[in-house]
Order: structure tokens, then C-alpha cells, then sequence
């Protein structure tokens, strides 16, 4: 008996709803098991490094990057000034401290002549006698002809007698002629310990015949 059409059309259409249903459900797999890719327009550049941050950073023979560090070393000049400021507004050990460190500048390559010059500065400033000494041998073991210039301040007659019978001995161990024309006038000094030593400084100056 041959199979009425009627019921066949029927069964064809559940068949097409079957086959669509199970297509949609194997494309939704595929779209859980792979993630959409997302394009790389949609993630921000990193910002472009600026001259000065480029700067900032030297490369070494390995290509490494380490920040470029300026000297800091102070020039002379400015270690002086430095020193005299201080000294000005330090106390009497301080000042002690500072004058005695001057004298180790010279093995930093300062020329004699600027730490004379210094240390001369320090003894027009000092008013303790004790200080005044130290400065002016200090001022000796320079062992530089500039240091004439600066102890010859030490004969002045508004100096302590100390100061000043001191800085008559420094001038005769230093051994510079040129000290005999600051020590001549001080032949007819009130004192009498001032006329005797700066007799005898004359005297070990001139019989050393240069």
C-alpha cells in the first residue's frame, strides 16, 4: 500500500528543523573553544619616550641602561670659599678644625699660593690668640714664598705681644730676606722681648747670604 504524500511532508519538515537546530548548537561550541582574536588597533601604543627621558639614560659596550651621573666634585676656588664661610661662623673649635684641614688641601693639587691666601683671611678674622699661632705656623710648613706676605700682618702693633713675638720667629724660620725690611722698625719697639727678636731674626737672615 503506497505511503500517503500528506504524511511525508510533514516528517520532512522535522528533519530540517532537527538538522538546523543541531548545526546551530556544533557553532556554538566552536565559538567557546576559540575566542575571538582581538586586533591589535584596539590596544593603546605605549607612549613615545621624550628627549629628555632619553637623556636621562646612557647606553655602556653591553647595551645596558644605567642613569648618566655628572661629576660632583667642587672646584677649589669654591672648597675655599666654602672653608671661610664656615670659619666665619664657626666656634673656636671649629675654626681650629677648618684652619688644621687648609693645610691638607694642597695634597688635592690647590696651588700654595690660594691656601696661603686662605689661611691669611682666617687669622685677619681670629681673635683667639691660640688660633692666631697654629695659623701662622700653619703658614710656615706651606714652605711657599707667598707665606711672607700673610705673617707680616702678625708684626702689626694692634696685634697681642704673643702674636707678635710669634710671628717673628716664623719670619726667621721661613728664611726669607725680604722679611728683614718688616722686621726693621720693630728694633725700637717698646717691648723689649719684641727689639730682641726681631734683632736676632735680622741677624740669622742676613748671615744666610742669599
Amino acid at each position: 500500500m503506497p505511503f500517503p504524500l500528506a504524511h511525508l511532508i510533514p516528517l520532512q519538515f522535522r528533519f530540517l528543523k532537527y538538522l538546523a537546530a543541531v548545526a546551530l548548537l556544533h557553532a556554538g561550541c566552536e565559538r567557546r573553544s576559540n575566542p575571538p582574536l582581538v586586533s591589535s588597533a584596539a590596544s593603546p601604543a605605549p607612549p613615545a619616550a621624550t628627549a629628555a627621558e632619553e637623556d636621562q639614560y646612557t647606553l655602556t659596550p653591553d647595551s645596558s641602561a644605567v642613569p648618566a651621573v655628572e661629576p660632583s666634585a667642587a672646584q677649589p676656588q669654591d672648597q675655599l670659599e666654602d672653608a671661610l664661610l664656615r670659619y666665619r661662623e664657626g666656634d673656636e673649635g671649629t675654626r681650629t678644625a677648618i684652619e688644621e684641614q687648609i693645610r691638607q688641601l694642597e695634597h688635592s693639587g690647590i696651588a700654595k699660593t690660594d691656601l696661603a691666601r686662605t689661611l691669611g683671611a682666617m687669622f685677619e678674622m681670629e681673635d683667639s690668640i691660640p688660633v692666631k699661632w697654629s695659623i701662622l705656623n700653619e703658614l710656615y710648613t706651606l714652605q711657599d714664598p707667598s707665606a711672607l706676605e700673610y705673617v707680616t700682618p702678625g708684626l702689626s702693633v694692634t696685634q697681642p705681644l704673643e702674636v707678635r713675638r710669634e710671628a717673628i720667629g716664623v719670619l726667621q724660620e721661613i728664611g726669607d730676606r725680604r722679611a728683614v725690611g718688616y722686621l726693621w722698625p720693630l728694633l725700637g719697639d717698646p717691648d723689649p722681648k719684641v727689639r730682641e727678636g726681631a734683632r736676632d731674626a735680622i741677624d740669622w737672615l742676613l748671615s744666610r747670604g742669599h
